[in-house]
């Protein structure tokens, strides 16, 4: 598999001297949250304050709300994660919260075993449908890091398996759903990334949509909704008198890439208005192998919780070689100081940590100065929903 022109590999090497420092990883003593240079905190109803910007880019400490209580070294954290890694209770407690899951999408209306269902009769087991699709996406030379290979969201085999890209649509739209509840599956999922492209527009620097050649990013794009609901967005900023964007969904697990082509295929045949380039690519994000200096848009959403720190940091410093000066990295992702996330019941903020291993270290991880460490100027941090925030940053 290729990929697309503008994303092969530069033919020349890279002078490691010039390659963006990559961090190591964060010590696990709790960080409190850096309000850094130019860095804009706000409400998601809009009002936000500024900081003065310093002479010099650096970052400062204030006091930040505690991180939820079953996260981090405490006590009580510390007992969660005996009980979730006790291996009788391991097995019980996902299943639990796979069952949560299922059954309250389905009672708020999402078809989530008819989806799978659909998807299952399209792309039979253990069929030439299946595997071709699996085998046009994949990059047999990608080597998996041993943080992509563990269980997570309650799939033995993490991503890398067919359910859980069968299942991602509907487990995303009861995402959403959670957190507006009065809507549809529907409306909540483009109300939740409408706030964050607004606030994309808000901070990022003026006319970074309107250049005529724009090439964009999406990174870890699951099975395409973020993907194809950015493209739509950034049409509708460019308007018809500008091309077409180039967009590339880039994700490590190519069985959700395989059901985002599908989807994307799907989506590209119920329309006759002019398309973006929308491409998907199977690569890690911390080494994309894309040129330097060749992206104006890393667009990331949903996905850092999912990281460990050091893996954090290295897709940062990436995200800095392949954006060009003036290029926008930005970040949607859950809020560890959001009232709801550190107030949720106990019974339900366990099952939630026994699928995502990396947890602890998201909730204590202080992105800000990470963005800022690796190069980053003009971070902003926003919230967009009542449990997430966004982090919008250039490249100087």
């Amino acid at each position: 598999m290729s990929a697309p022109a503008f994303l092969t590999p530069s033919p020349l090497p890279i002078n490691n001297s010039q390659r963006p420092r990559r961090l190591s990883a964060w010590s696990p003593t709790p960080r409190r949250f850096a309000r850094s240079h130019n860095t804009t905190l706000a409400t998601a109803s809009g009002s936000s304050t500024e900081t003065p910007s310093p002479a010099k880019e650096t970052s400062t400490f204030s006091q930040r709300p505690d991180a939820p209580g079953w996260t981090g070294t405490g006590p009580l954290s510390r007992m969660v994660n005996a009980l979730i890694n006790f291996p009788p209770f391991k097995s019980v407690m996902r299943y639990g919260a796979r069952k949560v899951l299922i059954s309250t999408a389905e009672r708020s209306g999402i078809e989530w075993t008819n989806e799978v269902a659909a998807l299952n009769a399209a792309l039979p087991l253990n069929s030439k449908q299946r595997e071709q699709a699996l085998s046009a996406v994949t990059n047999d030379d990608l080597v998996y890091p041993s943080y992509y290979t563990v269980p997570f969201h309650a799939y033995p085999k993490g991503n890398l398996d067919w359910l859980p890209a069968f299942e991602a649509r509907p487990a995303t739209m009861a995402m959403s759903k959670r957190v507006f509840e009065d809507e549809s599956a529907e409306v909540a999922f483009d109300r939740m990334r409408k706030l964050f492209f607004e606030k994309l527009m808000k901070h990022a620097p003026g006319g970074w949509h309107a250049k005529p050649h724009l090439n964009v990013v999406d990174v870890g794009c699951s099975v395409g909704l973020s993907t194809r609901d950015l493209v739509s967005r950034i049409m509708n900023e460019r308007g018809p008198q500008l091309a077409p964007p180039r967009v590339t969904g880039i994700d490590a697990s190519p069985y959700f890439l395989a059901v985002a082509k599908r989807f994307q295929a799907e989506a590209d045949a119920e329309t006759t208005a002019p398309k973006a380039i929308v491409d998907y690519v199977h690569a890690l994000a911390e080494g994309t192998g894309f040129p330097d200096e060749s992206v104006d848009l890393w667009s990331m959403q949903l996905v850092t919780h999912e990281l460990p720190d050091a893996a954090t940091s290295a897709i940062t410093a990436e995200a800095f070689r392949v954006l060009r000066s003036g290029g926008v990295f930005a970040i949607m992702d859950q809020d560890p100081r959001s009232e709801v996330i550190r107030n949720l019941p106990p019974v339900l903020a366990t099952l939630m940590k026994s699928t995502e291993p990396y947890t602890d270290q998201y909730y204590l991880l202080d992105i800000e100065q990470v963005l800022l460490d690796t190069g980053f100027v003009q971070v902003r941090t926003e919230l967009t929903t009542p449990r997430h925030r966004c982090f919008i940053a250039m490249k100087p």
